[in-house]
């Protein structure tokens, strides 16, 4: 998305590294299993299992993998230390909430726009974008956001940039910056996009 890792996505090491999960805009960011590869037996030796935030790791689970029966390399044991921890899986599940209820309207960006618009209304406000992000930086400040709007036939009032830049956790000031995917989901929040005949947008009022 806009040459950035966005949504679910596999992504392989060069040192023979494994990783699934979620992405937010390049970064790794929600759940996701990382495997790591062990060069002298050649494979797969331990996952971690666990939540992402702004391309760290967080919080999860430290396994062992199970022997690969190809591999016979990998039967032999390199044990994980052992943890002693009073009620581990509560521990785990409480921070998890709280990560995730933190994290909510950052994760909220890799949401699939094509689940909220028509490829017609994508289109629409990728070409509004791109008249107000003329030196393509991928982004555009809240000050030219009212702009970006007025390219789909939307007025934006103070009120409603006011609860635009609530709802994406963003400051009022002129120089914040806005990616396209909050910049749509911001057309979200306040209307749906339409288009006429000749494909130019305009609001649903």
């Amino acid at each position: 998305f806009n040459n950035k890792r966005h949504g679910f996505g596999v992504f392989d090491y060069a040192n023979g590294d494994h990783f699934e999960g979620m992405w937010v805009e390049d970064k790794k960011e929600g759940e996701g299993v990382h495997f790591y590869f062990d060069k002298e037996k050649k494979t797969h030796t331990k996952r971690y299992d666990g939540e992402w935030v702004d391309d760290a790791p967080k919080c999860g689970f430290y396994t062992e993998m199970l022997p690969d029966e190809l591999v016979p390399a990998s039967h032999e044991p390199d044990p994980l230390p052992r943890a002693e921890v009073i009620a581990p899986d509560e521990i785990i599940k409480q921070r998890l909430l709280e990560i995730r209820e933190e994290r909510a309207h950052v994760r909220a960006r890799r949401v699939p726009l094509n689940e909220h618009f028509t490829a017609e209304e994508l289109e629409a406000l990728q070409v509004a974008f791109s008249r107000i992000d003329t030196a393509d930086r991928g982004e555009i400040t809240v000050e030219e956001l009212p702009q970006a709007f007025e390219q789909i036939g939307m007025e934006l009032t103070e009120d409603d940039l006011a609860q635009v830049l609530d709802h994406l956790h963003k400051e009022n000031k002129p120089d914040e910056l806005l990616s396209f995917a909050e910049f749509s989901q911001a057309a979200d929040f306040l209307s749906p996009v339409e288009l006429d005949d000749d494909g130019n947008g305009y609001d649903e009022d």
